[in-house]
């Protein structure tokens, strides 16, 4: 969480506190995952305490791996007056399954790579190189 966010701060301020940059701050309005700022005379946008609150939940919905269509209805819920705990608790055990599946795809194709690069280490060598041939190893039928 940013420092100093208890008055309204301009938009590079903020893209400063949080590391990313005024273009990711507009187009997270842009997606309505934030409210519309207040602007200055000049045109300037200036962020509220609540809009640099809403990024920072943005960016750990983020890192965990939420997608922006998620945390949209995550908010929506919040929004309506109740509280999402019980969908993001359903969210996170769809992500979980989901990383479950992905490593275990991973550590089937960690395994095969494997033995993979055991059956080229034994036939590395072998044969000529063939015209229009860019690595046989890559291009050959070994199972």
């Amino acid at each position: 969480m940013p420092k100093n966010f208890n008055k309204p701060m301009l938009i590079g301020v903020v893209s400063q506190q949080f590391g990313i940059s005024p273009k990711t701050i507009r187009w997270y309005e842009s997606k309505g995952l934030l409210h519309p700022t207040e602007r200055s005379e000049s045109g300037y946008r200036y962020y509220s305490p609540q809009n640099v609150e809403r990024i920072a939940f943005i960016r750990r919905a983020l890192q965990l791996g939420f997608s922006v269509k998620e945390i949209q209805q995550i908010l929506q819920i919040r929004q309506s007056g109740s509280v999402p705990c019980e969908s993001v608790l359903k969210l996170l055990d769809e992500h979980i399954g989901e990383l479950e599946e992905r490593i275990e795809t991973l550590e089937v194709l960690k395994m095969d790579l494997k033995k993979l690069r055991t059956t080229w280490r034994k036939k590395r060598g072998e044969g000529g190189l063939e015209e229009g041939i860019v690595c046989p190893l890559i291009e050959s039928d070994i199972n």
